[in-house]
């Protein structure tokens, strides 16, 4: 095991290395004009980051430009060890100098990943046609991953609860899926065939939620942990993990600097090395059997919450005290809508406005509506 982990890191070493010097686009603290055509745009909170080839800038929020479009950059650049092991280059004081509209390259990979997020969006809309808001905002997060439908009020309590993480398509609903399918095709078909047609699957929901970067790892995590044992090999979760991460950062190096992807390896992070002893810590207290069956859920979030903590704070300033109660009160009711929300959209092909399902689903997330309404 350890020869294995020294060979992976080095791999990853090596790559993060031929990446910094393969984005050497210009010279620590040179003024710098550079034209070229914009490969995909990042919105943050107070910036608009735009990424030409391996230069990043950061620009005002607000800005008319669009993937694809040929743009004249100026500015500043600026290097140091972090975004060397990145492999970018960032553009400080950047300024778009001139613009000229261009055409997105249609690769069958581009095409083949905007028809699933635009079926993606068409099936929220079934959830936004079926129920009220924020209930249709709240299902489609959970299970499409979709928040553009979410209540500004709303989305500010799920802020203040320390529950923002349940309407963003994440390993949990992926392994919910994961176990669903592959109980069924394992059933139907010979295990190897029914492990591939589980993994297709799979990626087809991640593309399907736009395949955000909690999705990509949970993807690769769970392919690994399914393929394994059809090749007759087994090996600790903690490895499995780290296997995960390293094809990410294999594959984009860059990923490290994405919040959503800190957020999410540091959660199931503390999932594989801090629930257990949590568990066993707070079992010397556990005797009552109703706190016994909510302690794993309890102990879960604790150990997602306390690894997660120093990026929250860092990144946003505020954590929530009462995330782990919020969590625990509504983790529960998450894995039953998921699935009912899967059943609501299939509903709907039949019954277009609703029926029993749709009905089901209702309850469930008003209740939802209501926990985190009360404590945000």
């Amino acid at each position: 095991m350890g020869s294995r982990l020294a060979v992976l890191s080095f791999l990853l070493i090596l790559r993060l290395i031929w990446g910094g010097l393969a984005s050497q686009v210009c010279g620590n603290g040179q003024h710098v004009r550079l034209q070229g055509k914009i490969d995909y745009i990042e919105q943050t909170s107070t910036n608009t980051i735009v990424h030409v080839q391996h230069l990043a800038a950061k620009l005002p929020l607000r800005i008319p430009v669009q993937t694809g479009s040929e743009v004249t950059l100026v500015g500043i650049c600026r290097r140091s060890l972090i975004t060397f092991l990145l492999g970018r280059t960032e553009l400080e004081s950047a300024q778009i100098e001139a613009t000229r509209p261009g055409r997105v390259q249609e690769t069958l990979g581009a095409v083949t990943a905007r028809w699933f997020i635009r079926t993606g969006q068409r099936l929220a809309e079934i959830f936004t046609r079926q129920l009220p808001d924020p209930q249709a905002g709240l299902v489609a997060g959970v299970v499409l991953g979709v928040k553009s439908q979410l209540e500004t009020q709303f989305y500010q309590a799920l802020i203040n609860t320390g529950t923002i993480h349940l309407v963003v398509a994440s390993g949990f609903n992926l392994n919910l899926i994961a176990a669903f399918l592959a109980a069924w095709s394992w059933w139907l078909l010979p295990k190897r065939t029914a492990t591939l047609v589980t993994i297709l699957l799979l990626a087809g929901y991640t593309l399907l939620t736009g395949a955000q970067p909690p999705t990509v790892r949970a993807l690769l995590m769970v392919s690994i942990v399914l393929l394994l044992p059809v090749f007759g090999r087994r090996f600790p979760v903690w490895y499995v993990f780290y296997l995960a991460l390293w094809l990410v950062l294999f594959l984009d190096p860059a990923m490290l600097a994405s919040v959503s992807f800190q957020l999410s390896a540091a959660a199931t992070a503390g999932l594989v090395f801090l629930q257990g002893p949590i568990q066993r810590a707070m079992s010397r207290w556990v005797s009552l059997p109703i706190l016994g069956a909510l302690y794993a859920d309890l102990t879960s979030t604790l150990a997602a919450q306390v690894a997660t903590l120093p990026i929250i704070w860092f990144t946003f300033g505020r954590i929530s005290l009462i995330s782990p109660l919020v969590n625990v009160l509504v983790g529960p009711l998450v894995a039953p809508l998921t699935l009912i929300g899967f059943l609501q959209l299939g509903e709907s092909f039949l019954l277009p406005y609703g029926g029993i399902v749709s009905a089901t689903s209702m309850a469930l997330s008003t209740l939802m509506v209501k926990l985190i309404s009360v404590w945000g």
